[in-house]
């Protein structure tokens, strides 16, 4: 989903939910934040469509995330004839080592055809993303 910023390995996944009602509430256990921070990791939220066969991150028609009664972030509805540019959300400055609680609102018609995921997250090192880079002949 993001080639710059790829998800720690092995527990890089700390939580994972289906999109089931309009609000999804939850604590998140962040005991180790502070260490990932030092560490350059990141916590990033990144939503898919379910049943979608592309898999790439889309958020649904508006959402809203709070961290312990605090807005972390918004995603508007797109403006009428305009296409918006997803991204997953980078959230780390928004929280706090331990645990915190967290309420998404979502706003949309097809709000269940999604699921979202709190991942962490590191920066890929310039030498990586060279081995990545197919060369073109120039002649």
């Amino acid at each position: 989903m993001d080639p710059f910023n790829e998800v720690v390995e092995p527990n890089g996944v700390l939580k994972y939910a289906p999109v089931t009602n309009a609000v999804l509430d939850f604590a998140l256990d962040l005991t180790e934040l502070r260490s990932w921070r030092r560490e350059n990791i990141s916590v990033e939220i990144r939503m898919v469509r379910v049943e979608s066969e592309k898999l790439c991150h889309e958020w649904p028609h508006a959402v809203t995330m709070l961290a312990n009664g605090s807005e972390v972030f918004q995603v508007k509805p797109p403006e009428e004839g305009h296409k918006r540019r997803d991204v997953p959300q980078n959230i780390s400055a928004g929280l706090k080592p331990g645990i915190n609680s967290i309420t998404m609102r979502f706003e949309g018609s097809q709000i269940t055809a999604f699921a979202v995921g709190f991942l962490l997250t590191k920066p890929c090192e310039i030498p990586m993303l060279r081995t990545q880079v197919l060369r073109a002949d120039m002649t």
